[in-house]
């Protein structure tokens, strides 16, 4: 029996809400790595309403579904090889998603003849960007509405 595969697509900017509620669950579901305090501001990012909308509109901004084409997952990537956003649902962790979702990032980026694809990567994630081929260059401290943040500056030579 075929191993299931999530349906691919490009998002539209009815997918806010799903989005962000995908964002947010997938966030608080990192309660080993982020303490609460850290979870709260790293999900108040979704205050920023248009920002997320023109992520949505002007990146290539990929939607996973499942079978009943409820939105189970996300990942954009910008023009000049930024990889922003990939998240997943938690109850659709360890099951591919990300993985699909990061190939069809890829593969667009070659497309576009992009050289690298880099990521500033929370500590929960570093394990699947190497196991993508990614390597660090650096840990960065970043500080959001007075909390401090670490994450891994990844990048990946196409």
């Amino acid at each position: 029996m075929p191993q299931w595969k999530p349906k691919i697509r490009r998002g539209e900017p009815h997918d806010y809400r799903a989005v962000v509620e995908v964002f947010q669950l997938a966030i608080e579901a990192g309660e080993d790595h982020y303490s609460e305090e850290q979870r709260s501001v790293w999900k108040s990012s979704t205050d920023n309403r248009d920002r997320w909308h023109r992520k949505i509109r002007d990146d290539h901004f990929l939607i996973a579904e499942d079978e009943t084409g409820k939105l189970i997952g996300f990942g954009s990537i910008c023009w000049d090889g930024y990889l922003d956003v990939l998240y997943v649902h938690p109850e659709f962790q360890r099951k591919r998603v990300a993985k699909t979702l990061y190939k069809a990032l890829e593969k667009e980026a070659k497309k576009r003849q992009y050289d690298r694809i880099f990521a500033d990567s929370s500590a929960w994630a570093k394990s699947f960007f190497e196991a993508m081929g990614f390597m660090e260059i650096a840990e960065n401290e970043v500080e959001r509405k007075g909390v401090k943040l670490t994450n891994f500056r990844m990048e990946k030579h196409l």
